[in-house]
């Protein structure tokens, strides 16, 4: 077993149905990633361990997968197939689309449902981190500081009224924080963040992830000190044009704004 390269795992989607960016992973290809996991001797951080931050620590044979979005997916796929590893995962929530289709997102294939409030509460019942991934998903780094607390904090008590507990940690949409965004997120009372392959290491506030995609075959490769890098680079590439997505999402609302 070699010292983890990163152990901190970045998903999406966990579906069979087609859309054009990378961020899904077929049921099939999760549980292939899951029997590579557990084959070489890797089992998952549990909750306490999480808001205990030994997830910062690399030299164990633990991992933590995590899933942005929240989408129904998640629930009805990968919690099954984790369960039946006894591996527990982290889920973030955009908070205004419980239970919605994703029309947040920029999308040219199926849309996706996002995970409903009884199923929020199942996983959390049996140990799941259930943390924010804001109100709407928007660059927090673009909007003004009434939105940018609205956004945070308003997510952060709505989401613990569902679950019946404190919500801690967060993911910032679309990998995207800076320095504001980051002292907000403190002032709102988290204490931890998530962020992607963008951020520099130990930051409990910008904790960097590897991001999964439908092309990754061999994701424990991923967490190996060697290709644990190149890895890094190329998801570095993939983050960046993924930002391009609010940008492209504010030009087709321009646009139907004076559609006839």
């Amino acid at each position: 077993m070699f010292m983890l390269f990163n152990n901190v795992l970045q998903y999406h989607k966990i579906s069979s149905n087609f859309e054009l960016g990378g961020t899904r992973v077929t049921p099939k290809l999760f549980k292939n990633h899951l029997k590579q996991f557990v084959e070489n001797g890797l089992m998952s951080f549990n909750r306490d361990e999480v808001y205990a931050m030994d997830f910062m620590r690399k030299d164990q044979n633990k991992i933590l997968l995590t899933f942005d979005d929240a989408y129904e997916d998640v629930f009805k796929i990968a919690y099954p197939m984790m369960e039946s590893y006894a591996f527990k995962g982290a889920i973030f929530v955009p908070v205004q689309y419980i239970g919605r289709l994703n029309d947040w997102d920029i999308n040219f294939g199926f849309r996706f449902k996002h995970i409903g409030k009884k199923e929020l509460k199942e996983l959390q019942e049996n140990g799941w981190v259930i943390g924010s991934h804001t109100l709407t998903h928007p660059d927090l780094t673009v909007i003004d500081d009434t939105k940018l607390r609205t956004e945070l904090c308003d997510s952060k008590h709505r989401l613990e009224d569902i679950i019946g507990n404190e919500v801690y940690a967060i993911s910032y949409p679309f990998g995207l924080y800076n320095k504001r965004v980051l002292d907000a997120v403190k002032q709102c009372g988290y204490r931890i963040g998530f962020a992607s392959n963008n951020s520099k290491k130990g930051n409990i506030y910008a904790v960097r992830r590897t991001s999964v995609y439908i092309v990754d075959i061999y994701v424990y490769h991923m967490l190996d000190p060697l290709s644990g890098r190149l890895y890094l680079h190329r998801n570095r590439l993939f983050n960046f044009m993924a930002r391009l997505t609010p940008l492209g999402r504010a030009v087709l609302l321009n646009k139907s704004k004076f559609s006839v």
